[in-house]
């Protein structure tokens, strides 16, 4: 990147001076020299100086524009060209009319207005195939990289494709996009010099950046002299201008520049365009996230029903075998004792029945979540589960989670009443809190290695009496949050249920103030509707 600034500044330095050489010595003429009529005086003399003091003025003009490299040397070469090209003309003007004789008035004089118009004609000329080249390389550009959007399988990819493509067409080597992420704006992709220049990228939050600023408003921005403006995001930074281009609802475009040329316009209309494109690709993007999590739920809800249709045509099927086969008998021989095992029949087909349907709820999309209380939470599932003989100890230490507090309190209640049906002997659960979620785990006999990975497949259980659905409907909560859980021993031998990935998205601190601001809140309705009353 330096170096590219440094053969452009050459070439433009280069420039300036042989036109402000023809500038002087065009001056000197006309100052010193005294001229034989006024024709000779306005084309020779004054006609001259203008062409050469607009060229200096047409180089000083090039000196703030943002000039790539290829192009401050293309026009460079052609101002060479131009001035050899005319001069050489000149100078064999002047030669052969010397060689036949002919006396000329001042004859260098001749050869340096040769060189003066041959560098304003190589100007004009090496500016016009600049701007020829550069129309016809940013057009293929541009179609490359909106091929490269359209290709695109995610947001980041996305950003970065559009990222490059300001950087290698545009000539905005300090580019970046921040996509929205709640209440901030955070780095989504970088150019490669913007990552050499800023090791660490900013994140904006709301209200406190130009950058926030520009996005609320969706329109672009243009700001210069970017360290003396009271609402930088960094006061001492290097970036003398920026220009943020808002990408619709999902974030901004921030392009900056070291020097103080700033943008041309051609910059500032085609970083808009490249946003707009963006922004059109992100829509589809996040439409086709939302097309591709429906079919997974629709795949889902799919394979729950099948799995739903065998335990019903399967496990419904024994006790109404049994109830038959009572029904029977009892007409047959007119006794109540079998009756009892019809009421046991009965009795099974409800438990099959209420698992079914806590396994289709279980089963449902997590759409809304709220900070709670995983002690409160614990300790109402503990409530709601006739525990006999087992006492559950409650870690004060679990703080709150991001959850739906009814789901979450079914994982619970499921995962005792698996230690009260089939963990005998066990007499304490135990509920800690570990690095990233929380633990439950038993003194029971604990679950063998061989069964560990079986056991929250539907219909699996160890008991003749189970419907082996109470852990699949642990695992189906557990996968609703996001989560993951996994079997392990217990330090006394019995169960362990490890449920990780809990804290991932919210910090502990987050969630805890979320929680105390939602309980305000209720708090404040429940006396409303109090006071109401």
């Amino acid at each position: 990147m330096r170096r590219c600034e440094s053969n452009s500044k050459l070439a433009v330095y280069v420039m300036g001076a042989l036109s402000m050489l023809l500038v002087g010595v065009h001056g000197y003429r006309l100052v010193v020299v005294e001229s034989a009529s006024t024709v000779a005086f306005l084309f020779r003399d004054v006609g001259p100086l203008l062409v050469s003091l607009l060229v200096a003025i047409a180089i000083y003009w090039l000196t703030t524009r943002n000039l790539g490299s290829n192009a401050a040397c293309w026009i460079c070469a052609w101002f060479v060209a131009g001035m050899t090209t005319f001069g050489g003309i000149g100078f064999l003007i002047v030669f052969t009319q010397q060689s036949g004789g002919v006396a000329l008035n001042l004859p260098y004089y001749l050869v340096v207005n040769s060189a003066t118009a041959g560098v304003g004609i190589g100007l004009l000329v090496g500016l016009y195939d600049v701007r020829s080249k550069e129309r016809d390389r940013i057009l293929l550009g541009l179609h490359d990289a909106t091929q490269n959007l359209i290709e695109a399988r995610s947001k980041r990819d996305a950003c970065q494709v559009s990222v490059d493509a300001a950087q290698v067409i545009l000539q905005l080597s300090l580019t970046g996009i921040w996509l929205r992420n709640d209440t901030q704006l955070a780095p989504a992709a970088m150019s490669e010099t913007a990552l050499e220049t800023f090791e660490h990228p900013p994140t904006f939050d709301s209200g406190e950046s130009l950058a926030w600023n520009a996005f609320e408003k969706g329109t672009p921005e243009l700001f210069e002299d970017i360290e003396n403006h009271e609402d930088a995001h960094n006061p001492e930074t290097p970036v003398e201008a920026e220009y943020i281009v808002p990408i619709g609802k999902h974030g901004v475009m921030i392009s900056g520049t070291l020097s103080e040329g700033g943008f041309s316009s051609l910059q500032l209309e085609l970083a808009r365009v490249i946003a707009a494109h963006t922004e059109l690709v992100l829509d589809r993007l996040e439409r086709t996230e939302r097309l591709r999590v429906r079919e997974a739920e629709l795949k889902q809800q799919n394979e729950r029903l099948e799995r739903f249709a065998s335990v019903a045509s399967h496990d419904l099927r024994n006790p109404i075998n049994v109830m038959s086969g009572y029904l029977t008998l009892a007409e047959e021989t007119g006794s109540e004792e079998h009756f009892d095992e019809i009421r046991t029949a009965l009795d099974r087909m409800e438990t099959l029945v209420d698992d079914l349907l806590a396994l289709a709820e279980s089963g449902k999309p997590i759409r809304e979540t709220t900070p709670a209380s995983l002690k409160s939470v614990v300790e109402g599932a503990r409530n709601g589960v006739a525990l006999e003989g087992i006492r559950v100890e409650i870690d004060p230490d679990l703080g709150v989670v991001e959850a739906d507090e009814s789901r979450l309190r079914q994982l619970f209640e499921n995962l005792f009443r698996n230690v009260q049906d089939h963990a005998s002997g066990a007499d304490t659960i135990r509920v800690t809190a570990i690095d990233d979620g929380v633990a439950v785990e038993d003194n029971g006999p604990g679950i063998p290695p061989a069964e560990r990975d079986r056991i929250f497949e539907y219909g699996y259980t160890s008991a003749q009496s189970g419907t082996g659905l109470g852990l699949s409907i642990v695992q189906e909560v557990v996968a609703g949050h996001g989560w993951n859980i996994s079997v392990h021993e217990s330090a006394d031998g019995g169960a362990r249920f490890e449920i990780r990935g809990i804290d991932d998205q919210w910090s502990k601190q987050d969630l805890e103030e979320r929680f105390l601001e939602s309980d305000r809140h209720t708090r404040h309705e429940d006396v409303g509707s109090h006071d109401r009353h």
